[in-house]
C-alpha cells in the first residue's frame, strides 16, 4: 500500500476477503507496474481499434491538409490513444528504447528491456500511417516527409515525473520506421558506482578527471552506456571554479551550471565547427558527444594539449579498439601518446 494508514481501503479488504490484512509500504510506481503486469497491452489497443468503425489516420502524400491535421492531433483520435498508450506502457516496464516496425501485412512494436529486445504486440497495417504521423506532429517533424530520416523529442508527464523521448524516423521498404529511445529525468545523472563501475576501473577515473588536461575517451557498442559515463564524469567534476561546455548529438539530459550546446546539420553546425567555436568560449573541460571524423579527432587532441579536459565517445568494440581507430582517422601517434 502506498498509504498504510487508509483505514477505508483496510475495512474494505476485510469484508471482501473475510481475512486479517497485514500491509506493507510500497511507492506508487511499483504498484502500477504490477498492474500493468496483469493489463495485457496487446488487448486494451484491439479493443481501442475495434472501438471505431473506420480509424483515423492521414495520407501523408496529402498531410498538409488541415482536416486531416485535426484528426491525427485530436487527444481522442485511435492513433493518439494507441502512441500514447506505448509511451506510457514503456516507461513503466522500464524499456530504454521502443521500435514501431512496419512488416509486410502489420505493424510491429518491440521493447528493449535490461539490453533484450522483446515483441510486445502487433497492430493492424492500416494504423501505420496514423502512428507515424501523431507521433512526427508530437516531436515536431514534418508529417510530409516521408523519403528522408527524421530525429525530434517528446516529453510527457507521466506520475509526476517528467519523461523525454528521442524520436528517430527511417524510410524503409515497409514504410517508416519509429525508434524512440527512453530518458527518465527522474532517475538523474547515474553515478560511477551505480554503473557498476568498481575497484581498479573506478579508481582510474577518480584519478583522471582530476588532471589539468588530456583527452579522456569512452568506447563501446552502440548503447553500451557511453553517453552515460561521460555524464557521469561531469556530474562528479563540475563546479563554480570551472567551465564546462558540451556538444552534444542531441542533448540526452540538461545539466545545470554546464553550457550544453546541441549540433544541427541542416545549418552545418557540425562537432568539428562547434568545437571550434567552444574553444574560443574560455572552457576548462570540453565534452564532445562522438569523434567521428579525422577534422574532430584533430581538433580534440590539440585541445588536450592545449591546458583542455577533453571527454568524448568512439564507436569501437572496447578500449584497446580506440587507438587504431585513431591511427585509422589518419591521426599521428605522436599526438595520440602525448594526448590520451
Amino acid at each position: 500500500m502506498t498509504d498504510p494508514e487508509n483505514e477505508e481501503a483496510f475495512s474494505a479488504l476485510r469484508k471482501a476477503s473475510g481475512k486479517i490484512v497485514k500491509p506493507f509500504i510500497t511507492t506508487q510506481d511499483d504498484v502500477n507496474h504490477i498492474l500493468d503486469q496483469y493489463t495485457s497491452l496487446q488487448s486494451d489497443l484491439n479493443e481501442l481499434v475495434e472501438s471505431s468503425e473506420e480509424l483515423e489516420t492521414v495520407d501523408e502524400k496529402k498531410a498538409e491538409k488541415d482536416k486531416q491535421d485535426e484528426d491525427v492531433v485530436t487527444e481522442t483520435s485511435p492513433a493518439a490513444k494507441i502512441v500514447a498508450s506505448l509511451l506510457k506502457r514503456a516507461v513503466r516496464e522500464k524499456a530504454s528504447d521502443i521500435h514501431i516496425e512496419p512488416l509486410e501485412e502489420e505493424v510491429q512494436v518491440r521493447f528493449r528491456v535490461d539490453g533484450v529486445l522483446r515483441k510486445v504486440l502487433t497492430l493492424p497495417k492500416q494504423v501505420q500511417a496514423g502512428i507515424v504521423s501523431r507521433v512526427k506532429i508530437l516531436s515536431n517533424m514534418k508529417i510530409d516527409e516521408t523519403r528522408l530520416p527524421q530525429d525530434g523529442r517528446i516529453q510527457i508527464m507521466l506520475d509526476g515525473d517528467r519523461v523525454d523521448f528521442r524520436i528517430s524516423t527511417l524510410p524503409t521498404v515497409n514504410g517508416e520506421k519509429v525508434v524512440a529511445r527512453v530518458l527518465m529525468h527522474s532517475k538523474g545523472v547515474m553515478s560511477f558506482e551505480d554503473q557498476g563501475i568498481q575497484g581498479r576501473n573506478l579508481a582510474s577515473i577518480n584519478d583522471n578527471v582530476k588532471k589539468a588536461h588530456g583527452m579522456i575517451l569512452v568506447t563501446g557498442p552502440t548503447g553500451s552506456g557511453k553517453s552515460t559515463t561521460l555524464y557521469a564524469i561531469i556530474n562528479k567534476i563540475k563546479s563554480d571554479d570551472i567551465n564546462i561546455i558540451t556538444m552534444e548529438d542531441p542533448v540526452e539530459y540538461r545539466m545545470p551550471t554546464v553550457n550544453q550546446s546541441q549540433v544541427n546539420a541542416k545549418i552545418a553546425f557540425t562537432f568539428a565547427t562547434g568545437l571550434r567555436s567552444i574553444l574560443r568560449q574560455d572552457p576548462d573541460v570540453v565534452m564532445v558527444g562522438e569523434i567521428r571524423d579525422r577534422e574532430t579527432a584533430d581538433i580534440a587532441i590539440n585541445a588536450a594539449l592545449t591546458g583542455h579536459i577533453v571527454l568524448s565517445t568512439l564507436h569501437t568494440n572496447d578500449s584497446g579498439g580506440a587507438i587504431p581507430r585513431l591511427l585509422d582517422m589518419g591521426i599521428e601517434p605522436f599526438l595520440i601518446t602525448s594526448s590520451l
